[in-house]
């Protein structure tokens, strides 16, 4: 999908609460056609609260196995798990949270998905209150828990550090 087209459909999909108040961005640095220098990020009051970089991705994942592009899906877990993402799982993130149906997107695979899905106004404030993370949940997931129940004044519940 285009992204423009996917920054102000996700972007329509937030709650009342955000509207204005959360932006999607991406770029790519430096000329040609380099996958490794693009970024993805998410802005709240102009602040930003997560950022999405492929190269940063790359450089932790070899410090930690000593391989650029290693095939165990644990080792990109275990990233996500540090809160570290490319600017491709950012985007495949967005998408999902827009072809989809929000309970889809809240059991997701990729915990970017959930976590944007958690600011998406087809979450009522009702399911929003009953909403439980299990202690394996990463933390942004939990942080945009946070964001939103801020958001729509319902404070935070004490189980989800």
């Amino acid at each position: 999908m285009i992204w423009t087209k996917l920054k102000k459909q996700s972007e329509d999909l937030l709650a009342a609460s955000l509207q204005g108040r959360i932006q999607f961005h991406v770029t790519r640095y430096g000329p040609g056609m380099s996958e490794a220098m693009t970024r993805g990020w998410i802005t709240l009051d102009g602040r930003e609260i997560v950022s999405c970089s492929t190269i940063k991705q790359h450089r932790e994942t070899h410090l930690a196995t000593g391989e650029w592009y290693p095939q165990d899906e644990s080792v990109r877990e275990d990233m996500h798990r540090q809160g570290i993402f490319t600017r491709q799982e950012f985007v495949e993130a967005l998408e999902e949270c827009v072809g989809s149906p929000i309970q889809s997107a809240l059991s997701s695979s990729n915990p970017l998905a959930r976590a944007v899905a958690l600011l998406d106004r087809r979450l009522g404030r009702r399911r929003l209150q009953k909403k439980t993370f299990g202690d394996d949940e990463v933390q942004i997931v939990k942080d945009f828990y946070r964001i939103r129940c801020q958001a729509e004044g319902l404070g935070e519940k004490p189980a989800v550090d």
